[in-house]
């Protein structure tokens, strides 16, 4: 039995205890509660620098965009080293001045020339970015602190901010002037409650600074304050001059109306293009509701006038927009609903509700940032009215659907992955699935090469990373009229004739990618000077050899570059890489893998596939080649017997050929017969010279190519039997092609049943020219021949060599006057230059 003395004594001790770490838990809280305002700097601070890492990498794997990262670069590039007004070239078809101005009214750009000026770069802007939507959550911070009278309700609701989809998403598409509008509005309402009207007229100007667009929410909001305050004070505060928070919202009201005016005047001062007029004014986000006005303005005016089409409008993709508001209020606990001022929150979303372009109703542009500030001062306000319990529960309920939303929503998230497949959030790509590949790498490296002051043209997600000059241009967006195609291409043509450089990504295969390719090629004016696995960098006036940027000059092509035209992707252990493309027998007939679709330049190279063979016969197994222009030319082929190749092992066929300009749209396709499985585990494309003095490939030919007097097997090899009652001269003949002067080596595969004896005459071999004209030269083929070169699978390769002084053309390799006495085949013919 215990002593009970000891007993009491030990529950002394841990009461004690209990009483120590309660009050250490209070001396935390009451730390947290007095220094939140120096708290809220840490999700602050921490916001910034995660976002501003992974922003930094999304536009380092070139998922930034000329629209709009590259023209605000660009803008603020040559206002500060040119002396032009917000000039950038990415839509001069559309307005010749090239202002931004003639887009938007945003004189808040001015105001980071200096900031600029510290590192003028692209990757400057994405960083400022995220510090001044982070910066967004200090004004709210103070405005709940100041309305709730409750410094964790300010730190909660800062955090939420912070946390919210629309703040999140905005921040991870590129960089707009709308970034403004949570600090400048948080802060005007901030200091309007503080009646502190110098700070508030100046964040008022501020905001209005923004765009028109920016000036319409402040509008929206300061109807809504004057319309809930006491209006019956404004004449007497006007007439004894005195600032009331009546006054100054009305004095807003006008600063909006003359703001708007003032926009509206300065973007008419630049002219647009009548034929772009549409696209200027971004109609196509209306098509279904219909509206063509020339301001939004008059939006409101229209829907009122057609209901039946905003009613349409609202129904258009209803699903993602109902998912939109879901996104848009769930995190505060659909508390906005609660207050009046969630409907300025409506009427501000409802240019985007009857709208039919995705970007207007999902998470992943920067339009919710027009509507975030009322969503968050309509949940203030609901707040405002309830008891210190009811606030501590609804924070508590905030925080846990905040945490909840952003964890399916977040760029940065791997759990957003699913909503981003399935088409809910609008972004390209999530943190999770962006990769630093090689061919990022080797996409910079291209980028290396071109002088930093150069004018080059290039594609939109390329653009940013050149736009730190005034002579760097882009290819336009798509056009929606053929009339919009044909002054296009008149401009591109400028725009090529402008340019030293031109880069091109061949895997976009856009309208206007393919059409500058195709005037590249066609000019003579430029040569290919680098290229990587999926991208060609061309020079004005170049002619040496073109750079490969792979270390051995090689190209490596998983299966995941190719497309399947049947087959499967299945895993092997027994490959490389893990995963391969398989074929299985007796499938159909036809290519069965294609692509990757690169371009190439002139040179010689060498393309090995890395195959492996099911058991088989000794026939055609496969057809390994290489096609430009989606498979419209054959560049090179060759084909592989089952004598060739074991089973069960993997092989590399390799053929060589050369190129004497670029070619677009290179395939390397697989053809199978279906006579064994295929598995392909990849594809290597190695450079053997960056220059071509002449064109010449490795030529296969067989019963596709060939005459026969004979008969050709299932097995796709060439018979002439002993028995078979042929009584012509010739066994094969052709294929009757053109070959230039040197020394080639043509080998013949050959098999003769049954083994001839050594002094047997089997077959005579000739090359000749003109259609048989003229033999070139020729051997007779006795039974030693045979034997002596017979592998152990019965087949022989029979070569011969030749040489040409000049070009020769209806070149023929035949087999003519066969032994009666035995069976002869031919699987192929192979032709080298030696």
């Amino acid at each position: 039995m215990r002593d009970p003395p000891k007993m009491k004594k030990l529950n002394v001790k841990i009461r004690n205890g209990f009483n120590i770490l309660k009050k250490i838990t209070m001396e935390i809280r009451n730390f947290i509660e007095n220094k939140a305002d120096i708290l809220v700097f840490i999700p602050i601070l921490l916001y910034a620098i995660i976002f501003s890492y992974y922003t930094l990498l999304k536009h380092y794997t070139f998922n930034s965009y000329a629209w709009d990262l590259g023209i605000f670069n660009q803008a603020l590039y040559t206002t500060l080293y040119h002396g032009k007004l917000l000039f950038s070239t990415a839509e001069l078809f559309m307005h010749p001045s090239g202002s931004y101005l003639a887009t938007h009214f945003s004189p808040i750009l001015f105001t980071l020339l200096p900031i600029y000026a510290l590192y003028p770069s692209a990757e400057l802007l994405i960083v400022f970015k995220s510090f001044i939507l982070a910066l967004g959550a200090l004004p709210l911070y103070f405005l709940v602190k100041e309305i709730l009278k409750d410094r964790k309700a300010a730190f909660i609701f800062a955090v939420a901010y912070l946390l919210h989809p629309a703040i999140q998403g905005s921040n991870w598409f590129d960089f707009q002037q709308q970034i403004f509008i949570p600090i400048f509005l948080f802060s005007s309402i901030y200091f309007m409650n503080k009646e502190k009207w110098k700070s508030y007229f100046i964040a008022i100007a501020l905001s209005l600074t923004i765009s028109e667009h920016a000036t319409l929410a402040v509008l929206a909001l300061s109807i809504y304050y004057l319309l809930t305050s006491n209006i019956r004070k404004i004449p007497y505060s006007l007439k004894t001059l005195k600032v009331t928070r009546e006054t100054s919202i009305l004095i807003t009201v006008l600063m909006c109306l003359i703001s708007f005016y003032i926009s509206e005047y300065i973007k008419g001062l630049f002219p647009i293009q009548p034929k772009f007029i549409e696209m200027y004014r971004a109609l196509g986000a209306y098509r279904v509701l219909g509206f063509k006005g020339e301001s939004l303005i008059l939006l409101p005016i229209y829907i009122l006038l057609n209901p039946g089409k905003a009613l349409n409008a609202i129904l258009y993709d209803y699903t993602m927009k109902l998912i939109y508001i879901v996104l848009l209020f769930g995190p505060l606990a659909f508390l906005p609903f609660g207050s009046k001022i969630t409907i300025v929150t409506f009427a501000l979303l409802s240019p985007f509700l009857v709208s039919n372009y995705p970007a207007y109703y999902k998470i992943g542009a920067h339009y919710p940032l027009y509507v975030v500030v009322p969503i968050f001062l309509a949940a203030i306000d609901t707040l405002s009215n309830r008891t210190k319990k009811d606030v501590n529960s609804a924070l508590k309920i905030i925080m846990a659907a905040s945490l909840i939303f952003i964890i399916s929503t977040s760029p940065i998230s791997p759990m957003s992955n699913p909503l981003l497949e399935s088409k809910v959030l609008w972004y390209p790509l999530t943190a999770t699935t962006m990769v630093v590949s090689s061919e990022v790498k080797d996409l910079h490296q291209l980028l290396d090469m071109v002088p930093k002051d150069a004018s080059i043209l290039t594609q939109n997600n390329i653009f940013p990373h050149v736009s730190s000059r005034i002579n760097a241009y882009v290819l336009p967006p798509s056009s929606i009229t053929q009339e919009q195609i044909e002054i296009l291409k008149d401009y591109v043509r400028d725009l090529i004739n402008k340019s030293e450089y031109i880069l091109l990504n061949i895997r976009q295969k856009d309208y206007w990618t393919r059409f500058t390719f195709n005037e590249v090629l066609s000019s003579n004016l430029f040569g290919p000077y680098a290229f990587t696995k999926w991208a060609i960098l061309f020079k004005r006036g170049y002619e040496g050899p073109t750079q490969i940027t792979y270390p051995n000059n090689e190209i490596v092509f998983s299966t995941k570059d190719f497309n399947l035209n049947f087959g499967s992707m299945i895993s092997d252990a027994s490959s490389k890489s893990g995963s391969v493309a398989f074929c299985p027998k007796d499938s159909k007939q036809g290519i069965f893998i294609y692509g990757p679709y690169i371009f190439l330049p002139n040179g010689v190279y060498n393309v090995t596939w890395r195959v492996k063979f099911g058991p088989h016969g000794e026939g055609h197994l496969a057809t390994f080649e290489v096609t430009e222009k989606f498979g419209e030319v054959n560049i090179a082929k060759k084909y592989v017997y089952g004598f060739d190749v074991e089973s069960k092992v993997w092989t590399n066929i390799t053929l060589t050929f050369g190129v004497s300009e670029v070619k677009s749209y290179v395939e390397f396709r697989v053809y199978s017969r279906g006579a064994a499985d295929i598995s392909v585990d990849y594809v290597v494309l190695r450079q053997i010279s960056g220059e071509l003095k002449e064109v010449f490939v490795m030529k296969t030919f067989n019963y596709m190519d060939l005459k026969v007097n004979g008969k050709v097997t299932g097995e796709g090899i060439l018979l002439r039997s002993s028995t078979g009652g042929e009584d012509a001269w010739s066994f094969w003949y052709g294929p009757y092609i053109t070959l230039t002067p040197g020394k080639y080596r043509v080998t013949f595969n050959l098999k003769v049943t049954p083994s001839p004896n050594p002094n047997d005459r089997v077959i005579r071999l000739e090359v000749t020219k003109n259609h048989g004209a003229e033999i070139i030269s020729g051997v007779d083929i006795l039974g030693r021949d045979i034997v002596g070169n017979m592998t152990s699978s019965g087949w022989c390769k029979i070569k011969l060599e030749f040489s040409l002084d000049m070009l020769a053309e209806e070149i023929e390799f035949r087999g003519v006057d066969p032994s009666r006495k035995h069976d002869l085949y031919l699987a192929y013919i192979l032709l080298e230059k030696i």
